[in-house]
């Protein structure tokens, strides 16, 4: 009988020794030839498209490397991170909105910013003189409005300081009757304190067979600054201040 030779470290060994040596070797050759494990996601998960880890992180995302390839996950209901805007390509690129102006600006929380890449400053529009000066759309209207966005702003008119006017009251007795004068044309007018009136008395209503005692306020158009007189007027205006007195005159 034959019996198989037997190596010096082989006939050290015992056989509870042998055994358990040789199953991890047969289970590490069983997993390296195994095919590789699917990488899974849980449900709802948003991908975000970015490849740096920097830019996934700071946009609330989860970065992660697998067999070469970069993934940016994050659940949906995580809210996401308040974009920082402080330029014009920042405000772009989180959405707001461009207005077409030269040079253009993006508006975002009613903040505007302009687009010129040496000086990255915000631009804020306050008042209608700036809106007018970032290119806003001017309406015509009394007083003007300037439209940059959605917002309208209106310009402050100041008001006009009022004239230094020369005027005084004065009593007129006018008799009931018309008489035919000459100005421009043949007309009637009125007879006030027994002389031919050629004005009109602005409020005052005058009703023939009536005799009229008026109180009325003279005023000097003449020295109000700008004030053109017609060729065929007076510089003189009379307002009805009261009628004092009215009586009626038979024939």
């Amino acid at each position: 009988m034959i019996t198989p030779s037997v190596g010096p470290l082989a006939s050290r060994l015992h056989p509870s020794v042998i055994f358990p040596s040789l199953l991890l070797a047969l289970s590490i050759v069983l997993f390296s030839h195994s095919p590789a494990q699917a990488l899974s996601f849980a449900p709802g998960t948003e991908f975000l498209p970015y490849k740096s880890k920097r830019a996934c992180l700071n946009n609330g995302g989860n970065f992660m490397r697998w067999q070469g390839e970069t993934y940016c996950t994050r659940a949906k209901n995580v809210p996401k991170p308040r974009p920082v805007v402080s330029n014009y390509r920042s405000c772009t690129k989180a959405g707001g909105r461009i207005v077409k102006t030269r040079p253009p600006l993006c508006l975002w929380k009613g903040r505007y910013f302009e687009a010129n890449k040496k000086k990255r400053k915000v631009i804020r529009i306050r008042n209608f003189k700036d809106c007018v000066k970032y290119g806003g759309i001017i309406q015509e209207s009394h007083p003007a409005r300037c439209k940059i966005g959605n917002t309208v702003f209106t310009q402050k008119v100041k008001p006009r300081p009022k004239p230094k006017q020369s005027s005084k009251i004065k009593t007129l007795h006018i008799e009931p009757y018309r008489k035919t004068c000459w100005g421009v044309g043949k007309r009637k007018c009125l007879v006030a304190n027994g002389q031919l009136f050629y004005d009109h008395i602005r409020g005052f209503k005058f009703q023939p067979g009536y005799r009229y005692k008026l109180k009325v306020r003279v005023t000097d158009l003449s020295r109000i600054p700008g004030y053109v007189i017609p060729a065929d007027g007076s510089s003189l205006q009379y307002d009805l201040v009261r009628i004092q007195k009215r009586q009626a005159v038979r024939r």
